[in-house]
């Protein structure tokens, strides 16, 4: 039930955009709001980057992985458009099925532009409370794809309590790696918006777009 559940056409739309974007804030709105949402990070109990993981909620294996995203799946109406957040292909320790990744990679995509600042403060407000020393491990854990000069700044400012330095470090590398992932993807960006709750009614009238006026929603 569970692969067949994959293998089934979807119609999914896209939400991308850099770190801390509020792209998961402005999914949890729309979904308050109406829309349909499955929410990837959640089911998989990651936030979908080396500092990703959630200290007090233990991943699932990749079996009950699955099986909640195919419930997630098949609670959705098939006839009206179901919004996910653009993710690689692992969450952590747990991988998207390819079936569902490909066409997670093929559906409209919208990317969310949000300004630097604000993005800045959302890193800092979800991740600021982390421990020291797990910072730290976060941080060796990319130190080869982050550059050895990169690295040592952000352990510096580990030591240092600059957790602004930080943030500024990391925001660096992972604009780079996502505007490498959207190489040769189309997407329709959105306006930039200093808040989910701002971008949610502009996501929300997008969703709405896609939605059968044969169910009577304008």
């Amino acid at each position: 039930f569970v692969l067949r559940c994959f293998e089934q056409p979807r119609a999914l739309r896209v939400l991308g955009g850099q770190t801390g974007s509020g792209k998961t804030e402005a999914l949890h709105h729309m979904a308050l709001l109406g829309a349909q949402v499955v929410d990837l990070e959640g089911l998989a109990r990651h936030r979908g980057s080396a500092f990703g993981a959630l200290a007090d909620q233990p991943q699932p294996s990749c079996e009950h992985f699955e099986n909640r995203l195919a419930f997630a799946l098949e609670r959705c109406d098939p006839a009206l458009p179901i919004w996910v957040e653009d993710e690689s292909e692992n969450l952590g320790r747990v991988n998207l099925p390819r079936s569902f990744f490909l066409q997670l990679r093929a559906a409209p995509l919208f990317v969310l532009q949000t300004p630097r600042q604000a993005r800045l403060a959302r890193v800092l407000a979800e991740y600021g409370g982390m421990a020291p020393e797990d910072m730290a491990a976060c941080l060796d854990r990319i130190k080869k794809r982050l550059g050895g000069l990169a690295h040592k700044e952000g352990r510096v400012c580990i030591e240092s309590g600059d957790l602004p330095g930080l943030a500024a470090i990391l925001l660096d590398y992972y604009d780079k790696a996502y505007e490498k992932q959207l190489r040769g993807r189309a997407f329709e960006g959105l306006a930039e918006a200093p808040s989910a709750q701002a971008a949610a009614p502009q996501l929300l009238r997008l969703a709405k777009a896609y939605f059968s006026k044969e169910r009577g929603i304008v």
